[in-house]
């Protein structure tokens, strides 16, 4: 059991390791070496992402953080009434809560779930909700004004990252938009082996707009937040301002050109 455990977290401080090795490649725009560390299978961090595994994450009804509110709120600021939208990973439907009560869209959401899905079939009758396994989508080429992708790449492999990228650029009409959400800052190389939400990736601002112009995207909005327990709404103003903490989740508006 002993040597097992020792594996198991060899392995997973390797994985962290080549996370870690892209962000600084990135960094120092080694960016034809960092392109190289997405084609290796091996030091991949481990990949629970199963649809069982997520409905039994969403069977768990909790309330939302400070920052998660935050970033809810901010994503439906960025959606347009009217606008015919795709959300990939709907998850257990927190953002259409808000949305289908304050906008008017023509709206497709997606998720690798069963159950849950079948909940948010009923809960939202005449909305539309399929399952896809990523990263391939099942839709044609220019179908879409805005699709969002969020807190979903991060249970990316790197070796689907950009297929999954060049999938919604396709998807996505011309001058449309792309928002996108990852955590940020969040120790994953601390957890050591254990990651209860399988996150495959550790990403930065900077990797995430590497990424996002590899896959033909204009980058034209970021924005950021950090995870305050207390008085979120002061600190996160004053975080914006004089920065006193690392940010823990970022958001990009993107464009296809």
């Amino acid at each position: 059991m002993y040597k097992t455990t020792k594996r198991l977290q060899t392995d997973y401080m390797k994985a962290c390791f080549v996370e870690f090795l892209r962000k600084k490649l990135v960094d120092h725009g080694e960016y034809s070496l960092a392109l190289k560390t997405y084609l290796t299978k091996k030091y991949l961090l481990s990949d629970l992402n199963s649809g069982k595994f997520w409905d039994e994450k969403f069977s768990i009804d909790r309330l939302l953080n400070p920052m998660e509110k935050w970033r809810t709120n901010k994503i439906i600021s960025l959606i347009k009434a009217k606008s015919k939208i795709l959300n990939i990973g709907v998850g257990s439907g927190r953002l259409e809560e808000i949305l289908f009560r304050t906008k008017d869209t023509d709206y497709v959401g997606t998720d690798i779930t069963n159950k849950t899905l079948n909940v948010l079939k009923k809960k939202f009758p005449g909305k539309i909700f399929l399952g896809q396994t990523l990263p391939k989508l099942n839709f044609g080429n220019d179908k879409f004004d805005q699709v969002m992708l969020l807190e979903v790449l991060e249970h990316i492999k790197p070796t689907e990252t950009f297929i999954l990228l060049k999938e919604i650029y396709r998807i996505l009409k011309v001058n449309g938009e792309f928002v996108v959400s990852v955590p940020i800052n969040e120790g994953l190389e601390k957890m050591l082996p254990d990651n209860p939400n399988s996150h495959m990736r550790m990403y930065s601002e900077e990797l995430l707009k590497f990424e996002l112009k590899v896959a033909g995207f204009e980058i034209e909005k970021v924005f950021s937040s950090t995870a305050f327990d207390k008085m979120f709404t002061i600190k996160h103003i004053l975080n914006s301002v004089y920065p006193f903490r690392h940010s823990n989740n970022i958001i990009i508006l993107c464009s296809k050109k």
